[in-house]
């Protein structure tokens, strides 16, 4: 994997998680166009990014064991967009969170993952609840998306998962 070319396209990052067991043709399930309109709609934002659409239609049900135990896929996306906003308004940081940001997953009720407004991607963050400031950063959604999977591999491998 260390060898290869970083993936280009949200199907190079579904194959790169088929490559490292992290999931299978079969449990990589995109979202269909209705679906993504329904995400669309719970975010509240103008357009969706480019890179974020791209995930929604490649893997926006489920994608193996990548981000799982978060809620960062279809349908469950669409029912807490109001409890995202709500965690960031309850922890008065609501500035951390640009204008046409969209609200991308929540972890156990108090992580929350956002991807600024950008083309084809803004940069992804993580907030944890009572923090400052985000925690942590990445450049696009792709980056986001192949740091999680080397770093849920490296786990999964670590206790033979």
């Amino acid at each position: 994997m260390t060898d290869r070319q970083p993936p280009e396209s949200m199907k190079d990052v579904a194959s790169l998680l088929i490559s490292s067991n992290m999931a299978t043709p079969e449990n990589i399930v995109p979202c269909t166009p209705r679906e993504v309109e329904e995400v669309h709609e719970a975010t509240g934002v103008e357009q969706l990014p480019k890179q974020y659409e791209d995930f929604l239609l490649t893997m926006g049900r489920r994608a193996g064991h990548l981000l799982h135990g978060t809620d960062f896929f279809y349908p469950s996306i669409v029912e807490l967009a109001d409890e995202m906003r709500e965690l960031l308004e309850e922890c008065g940081v609501t500035h951390l969170v640009q204008p046409g940001s969209v609200l991308l997953g929540m972890h156990q009720g108090g992580e929350l993952y956002w991807m600024e407004p950008g083309e084809p991607s803004g940069a992804v963050f993580l907030y944890i609840e009572n923090d400052d400031s985000p925690r942590r950063n990445w450049p696009s959604l792709r980056d986001f998306l192949i740091t999680q999977t080397k770093e849920e591999q490296a786990i999964r491998e670590k206790y033979n998962l």
